[in-house]
Protein backbone atom coordinates (compact mmCIF):
# COMPACT_ATOMS: atom_id res chain seq x y z
CA UNK A 1 0.00 0.00 0.00
CA UNK A 2 1.58 3.34 -1.05
CA UNK A 3 1.51 6.55 0.99
CA UNK A 4 -1.55 8.01 -0.76
CA UNK A 5 -3.53 4.78 -0.28
CA UNK A 6 -2.63 4.74 3.42
CA UNK A 7 -3.74 8.34 3.80
CA UNK A 8 -6.96 7.64 1.87
CA UNK A 9 -7.73 4.92 4.41
CA UNK A 10 -7.54 7.55 7.16
CA UNK A 11 -9.68 9.93 5.08
CA UNK A 12 -12.35 7.21 4.83
CA UNK A 13 -12.09 6.57 8.54
CA UNK A 14 -12.57 10.27 9.32
CA UNK A 15 -15.56 10.58 6.96
CA UNK A 16 -17.30 7.64 8.63
CA UNK A 17 -16.40 8.68 12.20
CA UNK A 18 -18.54 10.56 14.75
CA UNK A 19 -21.88 9.96 13.02
CA UNK A 20 -24.80 10.61 15.36
CA UNK A 21 -26.48 7.55 16.85
CA UNK A 22 -29.92 8.51 15.55
CA UNK A 23 -30.91 5.40 13.58
CA UNK A 24 -32.39 7.08 10.49
CA UNK A 25 -29.46 9.49 10.05
CA UNK A 26 -26.92 6.72 10.59
CA UNK A 27 -28.69 4.43 8.09
CA UNK A 28 -28.81 7.04 5.31
CA UNK A 29 -25.26 8.26 5.97
CA UNK A 30 -23.95 4.69 5.85
CA UNK A 31 -25.81 4.09 2.57
CA UNK A 32 -24.26 7.19 0.96
CA UNK A 33 -20.73 6.22 1.92
CA UNK A 34 -21.11 2.44 1.52
CA UNK A 35 -18.97 2.50 -1.62
CA UNK A 36 -15.38 3.61 -1.15
CA UNK A 37 -15.33 5.10 -4.66
CA UNK A 38 -12.29 6.63 -6.30
CA UNK A 39 -12.11 9.71 -4.03
CA UNK A 40 -10.55 11.66 -6.89
CA UNK A 41 -10.79 15.03 -5.13
CA UNK A 42 -9.32 13.61 -1.93
CA UNK A 43 -6.49 12.03 -3.91
CA UNK A 44 -5.71 15.29 -5.70
CA UNK A 45 -5.67 17.15 -2.40
CA UNK A 46 -3.31 14.61 -0.83
CA UNK A 47 -1.01 14.56 -3.86
CA UNK A 48 -0.94 18.37 -4.04
CA UNK A 49 -0.14 18.78 -0.37
CA UNK A 50 2.51 16.08 -0.66
CA UNK A 51 4.18 17.85 -3.58
CA UNK A 52 4.10 21.14 -1.65
CA UNK A 53 5.35 19.37 1.53
CA UNK A 54 2.29 20.51 3.49
CA UNK A 55 1.57 17.64 5.86
CA UNK A 56 -0.41 19.37 8.58
CA UNK A 57 -4.18 18.78 8.36
CA UNK A 58 -3.89 17.12 4.91
CA UNK A 59 -6.07 14.15 5.99
CA UNK A 60 -8.72 16.43 7.44
CA UNK A 61 -8.71 18.75 4.43
CA UNK A 62 -9.12 15.82 2.05
CA UNK A 63 -12.06 14.56 4.13
CA UNK A 64 -13.63 18.04 4.13
CA UNK A 65 -13.47 18.32 0.34
CA UNK A 66 -14.95 14.83 -0.11
CA UNK A 67 -17.77 15.61 2.35
CA UNK A 68 -18.61 18.90 0.62
CA UNK A 69 -18.59 17.23 -2.79
CA UNK A 70 -20.86 14.41 -1.57
CA UNK A 71 -23.30 16.89 -0.03
CA UNK A 72 -23.59 18.70 -3.38
CA UNK A 73 -24.33 15.40 -5.16
CA UNK A 74 -27.09 14.50 -2.66
CA UNK A 75 -28.67 17.94 -3.11
CA UNK A 76 -28.21 17.69 -6.91
CA UNK A 77 -30.25 14.51 -7.00
CA UNK A 78 -33.14 16.28 -5.26
CA UNK A 79 -32.99 19.30 -7.57
CA UNK A 80 -32.67 17.15 -10.71
CA UNK A 81 -35.21 14.57 -9.50
CA UNK A 82 -32.63 11.86 -10.20
CA UNK A 83 -33.42 8.25 -9.34
CA UNK A 84 -29.86 6.93 -9.51
CA UNK A 85 -26.36 8.07 -8.67
CA UNK A 86 -23.53 6.06 -10.26
CA UNK A 87 -25.66 2.95 -10.64
CA UNK A 88 -27.16 3.08 -7.13
CA UNK A 89 -30.56 4.42 -6.16
CA UNK A 90 -30.39 8.01 -4.95
CA UNK A 91 -31.28 8.97 -1.37
CA UNK A 92 -34.34 10.94 -2.49
CA UNK A 93 -35.58 7.96 -4.47
CA UNK A 94 -35.28 5.51 -1.56
CA UNK A 95 -36.38 7.79 1.25
CA UNK A 96 -37.74 11.20 0.18
CA UNK A 97 -36.70 14.62 -1.11
CA UNK A 98 -36.84 15.93 2.46
CA UNK A 99 -34.41 13.23 3.59
CA UNK A 100 -32.12 14.13 0.69
CA UNK A 101 -32.06 17.81 1.60
CA UNK A 102 -31.54 17.23 5.31
CA UNK A 103 -28.88 14.54 5.02
CA UNK A 104 -27.05 16.79 2.56
CA UNK A 105 -27.20 19.59 5.14
CA UNK A 106 -25.94 17.17 7.81
CA UNK A 107 -22.92 16.26 5.64
CA UNK A 108 -22.26 19.98 5.02
CA UNK A 109 -22.31 20.66 8.77
CA UNK A 110 -19.92 17.77 9.44
CA UNK A 111 -17.51 19.28 6.90
CA UNK A 112 -17.73 22.70 8.56
CA UNK A 113 -17.01 21.21 11.98
CA UNK A 114 -13.78 19.80 10.54
CA UNK A 115 -13.04 23.19 8.94
CA UNK A 116 -13.21 24.85 12.34
CA UNK A 117 -10.88 22.16 13.72
CA UNK A 118 -8.31 23.02 11.05
CA UNK A 119 -8.13 26.48 12.60
CA UNK A 120 -7.05 28.29 9.44
CA UNK A 121 -9.24 31.31 8.74
CA UNK A 122 -8.20 31.57 5.09
CA UNK A 123 -9.05 27.88 4.46
CA UNK A 124 -12.42 28.22 6.17
CA UNK A 125 -13.16 31.33 4.11
CA UNK A 126 -12.18 29.67 0.80
CA UNK A 127 -14.21 26.52 1.40
CA UNK A 128 -17.21 28.48 2.69
CA UNK A 129 -17.04 30.68 -0.42
CA UNK A 130 -16.95 27.65 -2.71
CA UNK A 131 -19.95 26.13 -0.90
CA UNK A 132 -21.82 29.42 -1.28
CA UNK A 133 -21.04 29.49 -5.01
CA UNK A 134 -22.36 25.96 -5.46
CA UNK A 135 -25.63 26.89 -3.74
CA UNK A 136 -25.96 29.91 -6.03
CA UNK A 137 -25.42 27.68 -9.05
CA UNK A 138 -28.16 25.29 -7.95
CA UNK A 139 -30.62 28.16 -7.43
CA UNK A 140 -29.81 29.71 -10.81
CA UNK A 141 -30.25 26.31 -12.45
CA UNK A 142 -33.60 25.82 -10.68
CA UNK A 143 -34.83 29.16 -12.02
CA UNK A 144 -33.61 28.22 -15.50
CA UNK A 145 -35.70 25.04 -15.76
CA UNK A 146 -38.22 25.40 -18.61
CA UNK A 147 -36.98 28.98 -19.19
CA UNK A 148 -36.52 29.17 -22.95
CA UNK A 149 -35.16 32.72 -22.72
CA UNK A 150 -32.16 31.79 -20.59
CA UNK A 151 -29.01 33.58 -21.81
CA UNK A 152 -25.62 32.10 -22.64
CA UNK A 153 -24.10 34.22 -19.87
CA UNK A 154 -26.41 32.66 -17.30
CA UNK A 155 -25.62 29.16 -18.58
CA UNK A 156 -21.92 29.89 -18.15
CA UNK A 157 -22.60 31.07 -14.59
CA UNK A 158 -24.40 27.82 -13.81
CA UNK A 159 -21.52 25.83 -15.26
CA UNK A 160 -18.98 27.87 -13.26
CA UNK A 161 -20.78 27.56 -9.93
CA UNK A 162 -21.59 23.86 -10.32
CA UNK A 163 -18.00 22.96 -11.21
CA UNK A 164 -16.57 24.06 -7.86
CA UNK A 165 -16.30 20.56 -6.40
CA UNK A 166 -17.23 18.47 -9.41
CA UNK A 167 -15.27 16.27 -11.72
CA UNK A 168 -17.68 15.16 -14.41
CA UNK A 169 -18.98 11.60 -13.90
CA UNK A 170 -19.30 9.21 -16.82
CA UNK A 171 -22.13 6.72 -17.30
CA UNK A 172 -22.41 3.86 -19.80
CA UNK A 173 -25.78 3.53 -21.54
CA UNK A 174 -26.33 0.24 -23.35
CA UNK A 175 -28.82 0.91 -26.16
CA UNK A 176 -30.75 -2.27 -27.07
CA UNK A 177 -32.85 -2.80 -30.19
CA UNK A 178 -34.26 -5.45 -32.53
CA UNK A 179 -32.78 -5.80 -35.99
CA UNK A 180 -34.52 -6.39 -39.32
CA UNK A 181 -33.67 -10.05 -39.85
CA UNK A 182 -36.50 -12.32 -41.04
CA UNK A 183 -38.28 -14.44 -40.07
CA UNK A 184 -36.87 -13.83 -36.58
CA UNK A 185 -35.31 -10.59 -35.34
CA UNK A 186 -32.13 -10.60 -33.26
CA UNK A 187 -31.14 -8.43 -30.33
CA UNK A 188 -28.50 -5.78 -31.00
CA UNK A 189 -26.81 -3.33 -28.62
CA UNK A 190 -24.06 -0.75 -28.37
CA UNK A 191 -22.68 1.50 -25.63
CA UNK A 192 -23.01 5.28 -25.38
CA UNK A 193 -20.92 7.10 -22.73
CA UNK A 194 -22.56 10.25 -21.34
CA UNK A 195 -21.78 12.85 -18.69
CA UNK A 196 -23.76 13.43 -15.48
CA UNK A 197 -26.59 11.03 -16.27
CA UNK A 198 -29.69 11.55 -14.13
CA UNK A 199 -30.85 7.94 -14.13
CA UNK A 200 -34.24 8.51 -15.77
CA UNK A 201 -35.66 7.69 -19.19
CA UNK A 202 -36.02 11.40 -19.98
CA UNK A 203 -32.24 11.75 -19.58
CA UNK A 204 -31.51 9.20 -22.35
CA UNK A 205 -30.78 11.00 -25.65
CA UNK A 206 -31.85 9.80 -29.08
CA UNK A 207 -29.06 7.93 -30.88
CA UNK A 208 -28.43 6.35 -34.27
CA UNK A 209 -26.83 3.34 -35.93
CA UNK A 210 -25.91 1.95 -39.34
CA UNK A 211 -29.05 0.16 -40.47
CA UNK A 212 -27.33 -1.37 -43.51
CA UNK A 213 -25.53 -3.75 -41.14
CA UNK A 214 -28.78 -4.93 -39.52
CA UNK A 215 -31.00 -5.30 -42.61
CA UNK A 216 -32.88 -2.13 -41.70
CA UNK A 217 -31.53 0.26 -44.35
CA UNK A 218 -29.72 0.42 -47.69
CA UNK A 219 -26.02 1.21 -47.78
CA UNK A 220 -26.56 4.50 -49.61
CA UNK A 221 -28.86 5.85 -46.89
CA UNK A 222 -28.13 3.82 -43.80
CA UNK A 223 -28.96 6.08 -40.85
CA UNK A 224 -31.57 4.70 -38.42
CA UNK A 225 -32.57 6.28 -35.12
CA UNK A 226 -32.82 4.73 -31.67
CA UNK A 227 -35.63 6.15 -29.53
CA UNK A 228 -35.26 5.26 -25.81
CA UNK A 229 -38.48 3.77 -24.38
CA UNK A 230 -37.37 2.13 -21.11
CA UNK A 231 -34.36 2.44 -18.82
CA UNK A 232 -33.03 0.01 -16.21
CA UNK A 233 -29.89 0.00 -14.03
CA UNK A 234 -27.28 -2.40 -15.42
CA UNK A 235 -26.40 -4.76 -12.55
CA UNK A 236 -23.35 -6.19 -14.31
CA UNK A 237 -21.31 -3.14 -15.34
CA UNK A 238 -20.26 -0.21 -13.16
CA UNK A 239 -21.96 3.15 -13.68
CA UNK A 240 -24.18 1.71 -16.38
CA UNK A 241 -27.81 1.47 -17.52
CA UNK A 242 -29.74 -0.65 -20.01
CA UNK A 243 -31.81 1.38 -22.46
CA UNK A 244 -34.51 -0.41 -24.46
CA UNK A 245 -35.22 1.43 -27.70
CA UNK A 246 -37.50 1.55 -30.73
CA UNK A 247 -36.03 1.82 -34.23
CA UNK A 248 -37.09 4.87 -36.25
CA UNK A 249 -36.38 5.92 -39.81
CA UNK A 250 -34.14 8.94 -40.36
CA UNK A 251 -37.25 11.15 -40.63
CA UNK A 252 -38.47 10.04 -37.19
CA UNK A 253 -41.23 7.72 -38.37
CA UNK A 254 -41.41 4.15 -36.99
CA UNK A 255 -39.30 1.66 -38.95
CA UNK A 256 -41.18 -1.25 -40.54
CA UNK A 257 -39.38 -3.63 -38.14
CA UNK A 258 -40.66 -1.63 -35.14
CA UNK A 259 -43.46 -3.81 -33.79
CA UNK A 260 -43.65 -1.90 -30.51
CA UNK A 261 -44.86 1.23 -32.33
CA UNK A 262 -47.93 -0.70 -33.54
CA UNK A 263 -49.30 -1.13 -30.00
CA UNK A 264 -52.38 1.07 -30.03
CA UNK A 265 -53.89 0.10 -26.67
CA UNK A 266 -51.43 0.21 -23.78
CA UNK A 267 -54.07 0.02 -21.05
CA UNK A 268 -52.61 -0.99 -17.66
CA UNK A 269 -55.79 -2.98 -17.13
CA UNK A 270 -54.20 -5.51 -19.49
CA UNK A 271 -52.01 -7.86 -17.42
CA UNK A 272 -49.43 -10.11 -19.07
CA UNK A 273 -47.62 -13.10 -17.62
CA UNK A 274 -44.97 -14.54 -19.95
CA UNK A 275 -43.34 -17.95 -19.48
CA UNK A 276 -40.16 -18.04 -21.57
CA UNK A 277 -38.67 -21.47 -22.28
CA UNK A 278 -35.16 -21.76 -23.71
CA UNK A 279 -32.25 -24.14 -24.17
CA UNK A 280 -28.72 -23.50 -22.98
CA UNK A 281 -26.92 -24.43 -26.20
CA UNK A 282 -23.34 -25.62 -26.57
CA UNK A 283 -21.92 -24.22 -29.87
CA UNK A 284 -19.16 -26.86 -29.92
CA UNK A 285 -21.46 -29.88 -29.84
CA UNK A 286 -24.46 -28.08 -31.39
CA UNK A 287 -26.58 -29.72 -28.69
CA UNK A 288 -28.19 -28.60 -25.43
CA UNK A 289 -25.92 -28.32 -22.40
CA UNK A 290 -25.80 -31.73 -20.69
CA UNK A 291 -27.56 -33.54 -23.54
CA UNK A 292 -27.41 -37.25 -22.60
CA UNK A 293 -25.12 -39.37 -24.77
CA UNK A 294 -27.12 -42.48 -23.91
CA UNK A 295 -30.36 -40.82 -25.11
CA UNK A 296 -31.91 -40.90 -21.64
CA UNK A 297 -35.60 -40.16 -22.30
CA UNK A 298 -36.91 -36.78 -21.20
CA UNK A 299 -39.04 -36.45 -18.10
CA UNK A 300 -36.55 -36.69 -15.26
CA UNK A 301 -35.18 -33.22 -16.08
CA UNK A 302 -38.35 -31.23 -15.28
CA UNK A 303 -37.88 -29.21 -12.04
CA UNK A 304 -34.95 -31.53 -11.37
CA UNK A 305 -32.01 -31.38 -8.98
CA UNK A 306 -28.66 -33.12 -9.06
CA UNK A 307 -25.72 -33.28 -11.44
CA UNK A 308 -27.28 -36.05 -13.55
CA UNK A 309 -30.43 -34.06 -14.25
CA UNK A 310 -29.95 -30.28 -13.92
CA UNK A 311 -27.48 -28.62 -16.30
CA UNK A 312 -26.64 -24.92 -16.11
CA UNK A 313 -28.34 -24.01 -12.84
CA UNK A 314 -25.60 -21.48 -12.03
CA UNK A 315 -26.40 -19.64 -15.28
CA UNK A 316 -30.12 -19.63 -14.53
CA UNK A 317 -29.54 -18.38 -10.97
CA UNK A 318 -27.16 -15.65 -12.15
CA UNK A 319 -29.69 -14.49 -14.73
CA UNK A 320 -32.45 -14.40 -12.14
CA UNK A 321 -30.34 -12.31 -9.77
CA UNK A 322 -29.31 -9.70 -12.33
CA UNK A 323 -32.88 -9.40 -13.69
CA UNK A 324 -34.18 -8.65 -10.20
CA UNK A 325 -31.36 -6.16 -9.59
CA UNK A 326 -32.24 -4.44 -12.87
CA UNK A 327 -35.86 -4.08 -11.77
CA UNK A 328 -37.27 -6.69 -14.19
CA UNK A 329 -40.30 -8.30 -12.57
CA UNK A 330 -39.30 -11.96 -12.86
CA UNK A 331 -41.68 -14.04 -10.76
CA UNK A 332 -40.15 -17.50 -11.02
CA UNK A 333 -37.87 -19.99 -12.77
CA UNK A 334 -37.67 -23.76 -13.21
CA UNK A 335 -35.87 -26.51 -15.10
CA UNK A 336 -37.96 -27.69 -18.05
CA UNK A 337 -38.78 -31.10 -19.56
CA UNK A 338 -35.70 -31.56 -21.76
CA UNK A 339 -32.04 -31.66 -20.73
CA UNK A 340 -30.46 -28.20 -20.63
CA UNK A 341 -33.88 -26.55 -20.95
CA UNK A 342 -35.03 -23.85 -18.52
CA UNK A 343 -37.83 -21.33 -18.11
CA UNK A 344 -38.33 -17.95 -16.43
CA UNK A 345 -41.60 -16.07 -15.91
CA UNK A 346 -42.24 -12.31 -15.99
CA UNK A 347 -45.31 -10.25 -15.13
CA UNK A 348 -46.22 -6.69 -16.11
CA UNK A 349 -49.22 -4.44 -16.55
CA UNK A 350 -49.57 -2.87 -20.00
CA UNK A 351 -48.40 -4.32 -23.31
CA UNK A 352 -45.40 -2.03 -23.79
CA UNK A 353 -43.94 -2.60 -20.33
CA UNK A 354 -44.53 -6.34 -20.64
CA UNK A 355 -42.67 -6.43 -23.95
CA UNK A 356 -39.85 -4.16 -22.79
CA UNK A 357 -39.16 -6.23 -19.69
CA UNK A 358 -39.18 -9.52 -21.59
CA UNK A 359 -36.77 -8.22 -24.24
CA UNK A 360 -34.37 -6.82 -21.62
CA UNK A 361 -34.59 -10.10 -19.67
CA UNK A 362 -33.73 -11.97 -22.88
CA UNK A 363 -30.83 -9.58 -23.49
CA UNK A 364 -29.46 -10.22 -20.00
CA UNK A 365 -29.85 -13.97 -20.53
CA UNK A 366 -27.85 -13.82 -23.76
CA UNK A 367 -25.16 -11.73 -22.10
CA UNK A 368 -24.95 -14.08 -19.12
CA UNK A 369 -24.59 -17.13 -21.38
CA UNK A 370 -21.73 -15.37 -23.22
CA UNK A 371 -19.65 -15.58 -20.05
CA UNK A 372 -19.93 -19.39 -20.13
CA UNK A 373 -19.26 -19.80 -23.85
CA UNK A 374 -22.87 -20.81 -24.45
CA UNK A 375 -25.72 -19.60 -26.66
CA UNK A 376 -29.44 -19.26 -25.93
CA UNK A 377 -31.69 -21.24 -28.26
CA UNK A 378 -35.35 -20.16 -28.56
CA UNK A 379 -36.18 -22.24 -31.65
CA UNK A 380 -39.57 -23.96 -31.21
CA UNK A 381 -38.06 -27.36 -32.06
CA UNK A 382 -34.26 -27.17 -32.03
CA UNK A 383 -33.79 -30.96 -31.90
CA UNK A 384 -36.11 -31.53 -34.85
CA UNK A 385 -38.71 -34.29 -35.15
CA UNK A 386 -37.45 -36.23 -32.13
CA UNK A 387 -39.01 -37.29 -28.85
CA UNK A 388 -37.74 -34.12 -27.15
CA UNK A 389 -39.82 -31.09 -26.22
CA UNK A 390 -39.44 -27.80 -27.99
CA UNK A 391 -39.63 -24.30 -26.50
CA UNK A 392 -42.28 -21.61 -26.51
CA UNK A 393 -43.24 -18.50 -24.63
CA UNK A 394 -46.63 -19.07 -23.05
CA UNK A 395 -48.65 -15.88 -22.71
CA UNK A 396 -51.10 -15.43 -19.84
CA UNK A 397 -53.48 -12.50 -20.24
CA UNK A 398 -56.32 -10.93 -18.27
CA UNK A 399 -58.27 -7.72 -17.94
CA UNK A 400 -60.63 -6.65 -15.20
CA UNK A 401 -63.54 -8.60 -16.72
CA UNK A 402 -61.58 -11.85 -16.85
CA UNK A 403 -60.25 -11.37 -13.33
CA UNK A 404 -63.55 -10.57 -11.67
CA UNK A 405 -66.58 -11.91 -13.58
CA UNK A 406 -66.42 -15.50 -12.27
CA UNK A 407 -68.71 -16.58 -15.12
CA UNK A 408 -67.93 -19.65 -17.25
CA UNK A 409 -70.36 -18.35 -19.84
CA UNK A 410 -68.32 -15.14 -20.19
CA UNK A 411 -65.05 -17.04 -20.37
CA UNK A 412 -66.40 -19.38 -23.06
CA UNK A 413 -67.70 -16.43 -25.08
CA UNK A 414 -64.31 -14.68 -25.00
CA UNK A 415 -62.41 -17.86 -25.89
CA UNK A 416 -64.77 -18.62 -28.78
CA UNK A 417 -64.06 -15.17 -30.21
CA UNK A 418 -60.54 -16.39 -30.99
CA UNK A 419 -61.66 -19.35 -33.11
CA UNK A 420 -62.25 -17.44 -36.40
CA UNK A 421 -58.89 -15.62 -36.19
CA UNK A 422 -56.54 -18.44 -35.21
CA UNK A 423 -54.51 -18.15 -38.44
CA UNK A 424 -54.02 -14.39 -37.97
CA UNK A 425 -52.65 -15.04 -34.50
CA UNK A 426 -50.41 -17.93 -35.53
CA UNK A 427 -48.95 -15.76 -38.32
CA UNK A 428 -47.48 -13.34 -35.76
CA UNK A 429 -46.52 -15.86 -33.07
CA UNK A 430 -43.11 -16.51 -34.63
CA UNK A 431 -41.49 -18.80 -37.19
CA UNK A 432 -41.35 -22.60 -37.17
CA UNK A 433 -44.21 -23.13 -34.71
CA UNK A 434 -45.57 -25.74 -37.14
CA UNK A 435 -42.65 -27.94 -36.04
CA UNK A 436 -43.64 -27.68 -32.39
CA UNK A 437 -47.44 -27.54 -32.49
CA UNK A 438 -48.02 -31.09 -33.66
CA UNK A 439 -50.48 -32.34 -31.05
CA UNK A 440 -47.63 -34.14 -29.24
CA UNK A 441 -45.34 -33.14 -26.39
CA UNK A 442 -48.00 -31.15 -24.49
CA UNK A 443 -49.13 -29.13 -27.54
CA UNK A 444 -52.24 -28.77 -29.70
CA UNK A 445 -51.98 -29.21 -33.47
CA UNK A 446 -51.30 -25.93 -35.26
CA UNK A 447 -54.49 -26.25 -37.34
CA UNK A 448 -56.74 -26.95 -34.36
CA UNK A 449 -58.19 -24.65 -31.70
CA UNK A 450 -59.18 -25.73 -28.21
CA UNK A 451 -59.48 -24.42 -24.69
CA UNK A 452 -60.48 -25.74 -21.30
CA UNK A 453 -59.97 -25.62 -17.55
CA UNK A 454 -56.34 -26.56 -16.77
CA UNK A 455 -55.99 -27.73 -20.40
Amino acid sequence: MNLIEKELYHVEKMIKADVVKEKSIKEIYKYIFKSDGKKIRARLNLISSSINRKKKNRIKLAAIIELLHTATLVHDDVVDDSSFRRGNESVNNIWSNAHGVLIGDYIYSKAFIYMVDVGKKEILKELASATNDISQGELIQLDAINNQEITLTKLKRISYFRSKFKIMSKTKLEYIWLDGYLPTANLRSKTKVVDDFGGKLKDCPMWSFDGSSTRQAEGGSSDCLLKPVACYPDPVRKNAFLVMTEVLNADGSPHESNGRATIDDDDNDFWFGFEQEYFLWDPETNLPLGFPKDQTPQGQFYCSVGGKNAFGRDIMDEHLDICLEAGINVEGTNAEVAAGQWEFQTFAKGAKQAGDEMWVARYLLERTAENYGLAIEYHPKPLGATDWNGSGMHANFSNNTLRTCGSKETYDKICEAFRPVVKEHIDVYGAFNDQRLTGEHETQSIDQFSYGVSD
